[in-house]
């Protein structure tokens, strides 16, 4: 921890008699005195993080996990609902399906997978050339805390 050159400098200050903090007088400081100042300087020049800094990063962390966990699922359900009418686009099935059963299928998937409060009329599909289109456009709100809430705004058109 100590820097070798500084104490062989202090020493030999020390030998010469004179005093560091003022060079024309001179040093009254014994090697002792003077490894203290050493110690109680390199103290000072540490680093690390301290209580408050912890405790800072412990309430970003705390924030962010709070924040993830509570909008986090309202995208993994948005993008389980796209996927589902976008299977049903790529394999041909939508062409041949009514709104309704777009609407029986997509609803027996999100019982399975557990959604809830997702409302089914916000599917809405049109066909463009003989070729589906499936609209699906939505706003999701989550409580955060107090009276402070997240609104996620959902305007997918899936071909």
């Amino acid at each position: 921890p100590y820097n070798g050159k500084r104490i062989q400098v202090v020493r030999s200050q020390l030998a010469l008699g004179q005093n560091r903090f003022n060079p024309g007088a001179h040093s009254k400081h014994t090697e002792s005195t003077v490894m203290r100042i050493i110690a109680s300087n390199s103290i000072n020049k540490q680093r690390g993080v301290s209580k408050f800094g912890l405790l800072i990063l412990a309430i970003l962390i705390t924030g962010f996990f709070t924040i993830g966990l509570k909008v986090g699922p309202v995208y993994i359900d948005h993008n389980l609902i796209t996927g589902i009418c976008q299977d049903m686009i790529d394999s041909g099935e939508a062409t041949n399906l009514t709104i309704a059963e777009v609407r029986e299928r997509v609803s027996n998937t999100l019982r399975i997978n557990n959604v809830v409060g997702f409302n089914l009329n916000n599917i809405r599909m049109s066909k463009e050339t003989g070729n589906p289109v499936i609209t699906i456009a939505y706003e999701r709100r989550v409580e955060m805390f107090g009276n402070l809430d997240v609104i996620a705004s959902f305007d997918t058109v899936l071909q």
